[in-house]
């Protein structure tokens, strides 16, 4: 018997207490991945400085994703009227302060800034889940929410700790989507976290540097980032020889593991549970005894 589908309107979505069981069940799944790597948990404040993230260039490379957070003039308390636009009503940006936080729309960004000015002697792994926000063009279903939840593993260091971090994610992905029988598409992806006219987007066209993997050849689900010596530049985080360390993340946006959970097992969020236990033993314990082959990079 199918659970009922969950509930989106407007990007917004409300789960039921099995689609929250297989959240759960999933993000347990990639935390015990998550610790089987090393990483440490952590968890971030729910808004991002805008000075952080001018820093990092987001304003010139996502400006179309940002959503600001303004509070109401002090000075307007007693005297806020909504206003009729298309689609509702909305508070007037006259009587709105200047925005000096957004809401985030990646959970990584705060991993980074944490490292400002350190040198590192062994890599960095941290793993954290965040509500992210995006103003997109369009909404549909639990494959593109306004509001939604990501869940990254990072890692900053050496490079050679980084090419292995980020294939055996790859094929941690990989044996765990194939066990709970989902057939996952690899396609390189086009948005990098860098100025689209610059060297390093420029390198992005040679060299891939953002994997994303597909359900149904239309919903990525999750992908895996190398960020070269990006955030670390910015953030001057250095490795023993002076040099700028290397970072990558992987993402798991988890609404759309459950899409795709709910289509395979048509909407049994049952079946959806057995499966993720199921494929996140068989996926962990086949890493563990086999070691991480080098993937290509340059």
């Amino acid at each position: 018997m199918s659970d009922a589908d969950p509930d989106v309107s407007n990007g917004l979505v409300t789960l039921d207490e099995g689609h929250l069981a297989v959240l759960t069940r999933l993000d347990g799944a990639i935390c015990d991945w998550a610790r089987a790597c090393g990483a440490r948990q952590q968890r971030f404040p729910a808004l991002q400085s805008a000075a952080d993230l001018q820093r990092i260039d987001y304003f010139a490379n996502f400006p179309h994703l940002g959503l600001a957070v303004a509070p109401i003039a002090q000075s307007e308390l007693t005297a806020v009227t909504l206003e009729a636009k298309e689609g509702g009503v909305a508070i007037p940006s006259r009587v709105l302060e200047a925005p000096r936080f957004m809401l985030p729309s990646a959970a990584c960004y705060p991993v980074y800034s944490q490292l400002r000015g350190r040198t590192l002697t062994a890599p960095s792994l941290v793993t954290t889940v965040q509500q992210c926000f995006r103003n997109e063009d369009r909404y549909e279903g639990l494959r593109r929410l306004w509001a939604f939840t990501m869940r990254e593993i990072v890692i900053v260091g050496a490079l050679e700790s980084v090419r292995s971090f980020i294939q055996q994610s790859k094929d941690w992905i990989s044996t765990f989507g194939g066990h709970v029988g989902l057939t996952l598409h690899i396609r390189p992806a086009t948005d990098p976290f860098f100025d689209r006219q610059g060297s390093r987007a420029l390198m992005q066209h040679l060299f891939t540097v953002k994997e994303e993997f597909l359900h149904d050849d239309s919903v990525a689900v999750s992908s895996v980032n190398f960020h070269r010596n990006f955030f670390a530049e910015k953030w001057d985080i250095r490795l023993q020889d002076g040099s700028f360390a290397y970072s990558a993340c992987v993402a798991f946006g988890l609404e759309r593991w459950l899409g795709a959970f709910l289509d395979r097992n048509a909407g049994n969020c049952a079946e959806a549970l057995r499966a993720i236990d199921v494929g996140s033993h068989m996926a962990t314990e086949r890493l563990r005894s086999t070691p991480p082959a080098q993937v290509t990079l340059f």
